[in-house]
């Protein structure tokens, strides 16, 4: 099934489904599910906060982690705390969507296309279906990525050390061209996006000479325009703006969320999304 690590000296080997059981048998120990479900319920409130992200998240909890499993063995303490921060991670890249449907402002970097659909469906009274169906399409993401992370690491890694400079570039490449050509309709308006996102991806401090580039010796542009700014800008600050000039807030009742469970129809249609978002 996988490639066999030899330990020397010890005249036996390993493998990776032997390594993956014994993280099973220490993962799935009461106390190890509690501080899961503990790291994932303040993620996703770390999530919900736009502008913060998962990293930003893991970074600012770790003080509160190593008080949490510091009464802990010292072996099972590193454990718990790694599981309590996973589940902070995870918690956090899927609470980003809740602002994303509800409030059409994206939580982190990994929630912009959410609003798109996700915040038309709530408007339309279906924002309990919305939010279940990223749950699932979240929930399947990650197990098919751990699982192909598992079968493909391997292969994967060996092809990894042998790319230079030219199979970046290509791969860099082929990626503009592919953006370009599946924008829309309008070749020329996809054109010119992609070339306005590499300007805008020019201004900071080059990783390679150091030099800066389009800073205008401005101390905020040295590290660059970050995705997730500009997509709350882009996206918040329009929907303020929105209710301000139109005043929704005083239009109407404020909607509740009654129904969870998407119907047949909406897994259907969510189907064929969710296998080729995440393939």
């Amino acid at each position: 099934m996988a490639n066999l690590v030899f330990i020397k000296g010890r005249g036996c080997e390993v493998g990776t489904f032997d390594y993956l059981m014994h993280g099973f048998e220490t993962a799935l120990t009461w106390y190890n599910i509690l501080f899961a479900f503990v790291g994932v319920l303040i993620g996703t409130a770390v999530g919900v906060l736009p502008g913060i992200g998962p990293m930003s998240g893991v970074a600012l909890l770790i003080p509160v982690t190593a008080s949490i499993t510091g009464g802990l063995p010292p072996e099972q303490a590193a454990t718990s705390a790694i599981i309590l921060l996973a589940g902070v991670y995870y918690g956090a890249m899927y609470g980003g969507s809740t602002t994303s449907i509800l409030l059409n402002t994206p939580g982190e970097s990994s929630s912009v296309v959410t609003t798109l659909d996700g915040y038309q469906m709530a408007k339309k009274g279906r924002a309990g279906s919305a939010l279940s169906i990223s749950a699932i399409g979240s929930f399947v993401g990650g197990i098919v990525t751990l699982i192909a992370m598992i079968a493909l690491a391997q292969p994967l890694s060996t092809i990894a050390i042998k790319f230079g400079p030219a199979e970046y570039f290509s791969l860099m490449l082929l990626g503009l061209a592919a953006v370009s050509g599946l924008a829309g309709k309008s070749v020329t308006k996809a054109l010119i996006m992609t070339v306005c996102g590499l300007l805008i991806g020019t201004i900071g401090i080059d990783n390679v000479s150091g030099i800066a580039r389009f800073t205008f010796d401005i101390p905020w542009l040295y590290q660059g325009v970050e995705f997730l700014t500009i997509a709350v800008g882009l996206f918040a600050l329009g929907e303020v703006f929105k209710t301000i000039l139109e005043k929704d807030e005083d239009d109407g009742e404020i909607a509740k969320i009654n129904n969870l469970i998407p119907s047949k129809e909406e897994f259907k249609e969510s189907a064929g999304p969710i296998a080729r978002g995440r393939s």
